[in-house]
Parts: structure tokens; sequence; C-alpha cells
């Protein structure tokens, strides 16, 4: 499709609409359901975490609604570990909190997070263990989906240990499912309250052939080189239609397909050859499609200094989101 204009120009344009993009796309208190899958996704767990993004002023106040005054957003998730629902109605529930503080983001300093459309991705990031965690996230309404997929070091059988990682390979991937809402969107709750139009439905099931429809709309891409530009799509053609392709499109593609329109993909093992593609696609709505594209480089050699390999942080090189 043709380009309809970029958001590109000057870095200090760039700052100030990936500021404004932030707060539109993240304030607020999200509810979630978090549901984490390992590399044969399988699910292995599912707990409640709520997620805030506090806008607050230079003194630390809260900001305005508007955020006209926000310098600052607080970033923290409370996770709800051990919940015990009490089986007296007069009784409360026993749970325990556990506050984490996330980070606080400011006009020029968003962490790792870029806005690409109704998207954000988050990475990707080495994590202490030497694992790394890549985040994508899509939005529309008052709901999202946001996807971590996790890649733990990995080493041929006859490379020393501490040596650097031969490939990384895909051990956990966990899905949340958030929303504006009080409370998370769980199965029992969409199903005794039907979302509203305009709003995800998290937990239905989707026809095939909904994948296959011909879809089109706008694209938002980031690149190194290129910035932040916007792109008209009338229609997919079918090779960008990679949603159509669950199994994905080489041999080293990982991928799970989830309740609620969801298909995930990325690769199975990273390796410093090829250019690593962590791919999202989201029907929210039967109508609406939503999807998201990452390349990431990763273990790509610094220099060699007196034998000794270095590596280089993964590296995000391009973004597209589609909706």
């Amino acid at each position: 499709g043709g380009g309809v204009g970029g958001e590109g120009g000057s870095d200090e344009m760039i700052v100030e609409s990936q500021w404004e993009l932030f707060k539109t796309m993240a304030s607020g208190s999200w509810s979630g359901m978090w549901l984490t899958y390992d590399q044969m996704g399988t699910q292995l767990d599912d707990v409640r975490v709520d997620v805030s993004y506090t806008d607050l002023t230079e003194e630390g106040k809260p900001a305005k609604e508007d955020g006209s005054d926000t310098a600052v957003i607080a970033h923290e998730q409370v996770i709800w570990a051990g919940q015990v629902s009490s089986a007296c109605e007069t009784c409360t529930d026993s749970t325990d909190l556990r506050r984490m503080p996330l980070g606080a983001y400011q006009k020029g300093n968003l962490g790792r997070h870029i806005v690409v459309g109704p998207g954000i991705v988050n990475g990707p990031r080495v994590m202490r263990s030497g694992a790394m965690t890549t985040e994508l996230s899509l939005r529309y309404g008052g709901g999202r989906v946001r996807v971590t997929f996790q890649h733990a070091p990995s080493r041929l059988e006859d490379t020393a240990e501490d040596a650097p990682p031969d490939g990384l390979k895909i051990f956990r991937v966990v899905v949340a499912r958030e929303s504006l809402q009080e409370f998370p969107p769980t199965p029992g709750a969409e199903a005794s309250e039907p979302p509203p139009d305009g709003e995800p439905i998290y937990w239905r099931g989707v026809s095939p052939f909904k994948w296959h429809a011909l879809w089109g709309g706008n694209s938002w891409t980031y690149g190194t080189q290129q910035g932040h530009l916007l792109w008209d799509v009338p229609s997919l053609e079918e090779a960008d239609a990679w949603h159509g392709r669950p199994r994905g499109d080489n041999k080293n593609t990982w991928t799970l397909k989830l309740p609620g329109g969801l298909l995930l993909q990325c690769p199975n093992v990273i390796t410093a050859d090829e250019t690593a593609m962590f791919r999202m696609a989201w029907l929210p709505r039967d109508d609406v499609l939503r999807r998201a594209e990452v390349a990431v480089t990763a273990l790509q050699p610094l220099v060699e200094d007196e034998g000794t390999v270095m590596l280089a942080p993964p590296q995000l090189a391009s973004a597209r989101v589609d909706a």
C-alpha cells in the first residue's frame, strides 16, 4: 500500500508523540488474568495480576484527568498470590497481595517501550538469568492482550559452559488478558456479563474461516532507520497474511493458538544467523483484526578480545502493527 504520511519528523517531535501515545495507550489501572505456558504449549498456571500506570505531576501528586500536567508515569503491578475464596458469605476472601514497583517513565524515557499504532513493544531485554524477554501488546477498546515471550540460553553439547550460548530457546510464554474494568476478564465474568460493542470478547470460540477473511486497514511501522511511518493497506496480500498460516512460515516456528482469536508465533530457537520474528494476531471481535510483528536481532558478536567473544545486547530491528 502507499504511505499516508509518517509520524516522522524531528527527534523532539517523536519524543513528544511517543509520550502522548504512551499516556493514551497505557495510563490507567488494568486488571488481568495471566496464563503461563511452557515450550510444549501446556498451560502451567493462571494468576490475577493488576497493573497500574499512574499519571503524576512534577511534585508526585495525581495529575489532571486529561494528562496535561503529567510529568511522570509510575508503573506498578500487584500479584494476587495464594488467593483463597471463603466459603461463607459474610467472610472476606484472603489474598496475599504482592506489590512490585516496575519503574517510572517520563517524556524521553519510556524504558524499552515503543508505541506503534494500537500496539506497544517492550524489549527485547536480557534478564538476570540470561534469558531474553520480548513483550508485545495490542489494545482494543478498554482491553488489551499482552504477550511475553521468554527465550533461555542454550548451548550445543561441545560448547563450553562459560562460552556464549549458541542459541536462545523458547521456554515460557505469558499471556495477559487485561481490562480497564475493576475485575479481570475471566471466562465466568464474561459469560455472565457479555462485553458491549467496541470491547473485546476474550474467551469465545472463533471460526477458522475468520482468519482467512480479506482484511485491510492501516499499518504502523517502526524501524531503526526509517523511524515511525503510517501506511494505508486496502487489503493484505497473501504473503503478508501470516495470521492465516497458524504453523508459521518455516520449521523453526513455535506457535500457539488460544481462545478469543489469539495466534502467537516466535522462533523455537533464536541464533545469530537470522533475524527473530515475533508475531501476535488477535481477533478481539469477529470483524476486527489486530496484528503485531516484531523483528529482533540477538547473540551478535561485538568484539573478539584475545579470544573472548562479547555479545551485543539484543536489539529491536523493526516493528509493524496492523489494525
